[in-house]
């Protein structure tokens, strides 16, 4: 998913499924909406990955994400990653293309999207890359992790408090999670692309967002955290934006 803003709302993807010159690109579709509902489901997951998914902008938009955490994970020497929300996977697979010695985990609630991420890992040839199901606001998951990810996820989720709580509590001791969230910035932008689009299909898919039902604050990230989070693109060297507030939270040594 794309990190420098919104996804583009324009209701077509294409797929681009791998790394490098090594990938699979699927013809133009329209993209499948479920009816809206009030909970992270509202949007058919599964159809996306099957009709078409990441198309070219958002696959450029991970390529830079993978970058970033690269050289996180360059700076801190992580040994453990957790993509929460990987979708078709395409920035765990380029990072653990990357650092070999890292291992990487990717959950993801759409059987789809798993099933096109191992896939990927196995035409490369990673082995230090495991993927599963599993979604928030309530993961199965038990394990922790040095760096945890959850990058154009959390705006799907009603429950976004919960939400982050249970990918704070993924974050093992002086470990960090990377991750941004929908403020009423990002509401007013998609409130404007989606009149421009005059597409119902995309007020469906960010309907929790236009309804404001699931915006936070910085406030209410220090709230559910208990630490202040430094900004991603200023870390960067980026400028930072409004509308795609993108944190790294650094759990204290002491802090469980």
């Amino acid at each position: 998913m794309m990190e420098d803003g919104p996804p583009r709302p324009d209701g077509m993807h294409n797929l681009m499924v791998g790394v490098g010159n090594s990938y699979i690109q699927h013809a133009r579709i329209v993209c499948p909406m479920t009816p809206p509902c009030a909970g992270h489901d509202a949007f058919d997951w599964d159809l996306f990955w099957e009709q078409g998914g990441e198309d070219g902008p958002m696959a450029k938009g991970a390529e830079r994400m993978a970058a970033r955490i690269s050289r996180l994970i360059s700076e801190r020497g992580t040994s453990r990653v957790a993509d929460f929300g990987c979708g078709a996977g395409r920035t765990l697979l380029l990072l653990a293309r990357d650092h070999p010695e890292v291992r990487f985990f990717g959950l993801d609630s759409s059987a789809t999207a798993v099933r096109a991420c191992k896939e990927g890992a196995k035409r490369l040839g990673l082995g230090n890359v495991r993927f599963s199901r599993d979604s928030l606001p309530a993961p199965r998951t038990q394990d922790r992790f040095d760096l945890v990810l959850c990058i154009a996820t959390l705006h799907y989720v009603k429950d976004i408090r919960g939400a982050l709580r249970a990918l704070w509590s993924m974050v093992d001791a002086s470990g960090s999670l990377v991750f941004n969230y929908p403020n009423w910035h990002a509401r007013r932008s998609y409130r404007k692309w989606v009149r421009e689009m005059d597409d119902p299909a995309l007020a469906r898919r960010f309907a929790l967002v236009l309804a404001g039902e699931n915006l936070l604050t910085m406030r209410d990230v220090r709230t559910v955290l208990g630490v202040t989070p430094g900004n991603l693109w200023v870390m960067m060297g980026e400028r930072p934006t409004r509308a795609n507030v993108c944190l790294v939270a650094d759990k204290p040594r002491h802090q469980r």
